[in-house]
Order: C-alpha cells, then structure tokens, then sequence
C-alpha cells in the first residue's frame, strides 16, 4: 500500500523530530523565526474576537505568541496531527492556558463559523502538497471561521451580494451590498 501524501507529512514529525524541531529553525532561520512569529502574532491578534487558532502548531511557538497577546477570556487552540509536536508543546510554561486539539487541517474539529482567528506559521509548505490539497485546506479555514458581523446584518437587512473587503489586517474594512 502507498502512503498517502498525509501520511508521509505526519511520518515526518515523529518523536525523534519533535524534540529537536525548534533547535532547527533557529538555527536555519538564525533566531528570526521566533521574531517573525511574534510579529505575525501581534498583526493577527488585532481581528480581537475570542476564539483563536493556530493551526499545524507543531511545538506551539506561534500559539504561546497568540496566548501573549490574548484578551482575557479569549481560548487558544493550538491545533495539530502530531501528538509527539503537541507533547514538546504542552510541556511549556508559557502554554498553561492553551486548549490542544489533535486534528487535522483538511478536516478542522470545530464548528461552523466557529473561529475569530486563524494562524499559521511555516507550515504552507507541509501542506501545500499540490494545489486541489491547498484549496481545500483554505476552503476548511474559511468554514471555521467566523463571518464579519457587519456584512451578516447588512445580508438580513436585505442586500445581496454582500462583500467585506478588509484592510490593513482587519483594522478597518469595506462593506459593500446590492439593494435588490
């Protein structure tokens, strides 16, 4: 039997990698990993809401960032399809109020229109095994995701064709709709 392209991605992060995983990317990135992640992290965590993400977390570095920056009585998950990466990951001080969830980015365990936020951290490349798998990944983040509020109301108030343009990360947005 051949593996699946899955299979072989979760094979690769194994016990033995996971504990040497974050040592790696510091080393390969010369620590501007870490930089990046925080910065990532501030940038998404202005869309505010209470239900953050941060999915293929691995060892959880990007979703420690996230859980920096939350508003008290925000949750964050920290997602992912390898236990031994989210083991390395809830050993961490730093992620005593960080939810874990073993599952994968193709089939999210959330509801619909669940999620306020939604991050990943170099992890496109695992996922990206071809271009119908990229598409139905963002397709599953998009359903988890919460609709803008703004363009609901505007949808039950009448218009069609409602659109949300967001600008400079969700700092301020356009919203557009159709009187029918």
């Amino acid at each position: 039997m051949t593996p699946t392209p899955t299979n072989f991605v979760q094979a690769i992060f194994s016990p033995r990698v996971s504990t040497t995983y974050e040592l790696v990317n510091h080393i390969l990135t010369l620590g501007h990993d870490s930089i990046w992640r925080r910065r990532a992290a501030k940038l998404a965590a202005v869309a505010g809401g209470t239900q953050w993400a941060d999915v293929c977390t691995g060892t959880g570095e990007m979703a420690v960032c996230l859980s920096r920056l939350a508003p008290q009585g925000t949750t964050v998950h920290a997602v992912d399809f390898s236990r031994p990466m989210l083991e390395v990951a809830r050993k961490k001080r730093a992620a005593r109020n960080i939810v874990f969830v073993v599952s994968d980015v193709k089939a999210l365990d959330f509801d619909d229109d669940s999620l306020d936020l939604i991050t990943i951290a170099f992890a496109t490349r695992n996922i990206n095994l071809n271009r119908n798998v990229l598409i139905r990944t963002f397709t599953e983040f998009r359903r988890v995701l919460k609709p803008e509020e703004l363009s609901n109301i505007m949808a039950r108030a009448g218009f069609e064709d409602v659109t949300c343009t967001r600008l400079l990360f969700g700092i301020a947005a356009i919203h557009q709709g159709i009187k029918p």
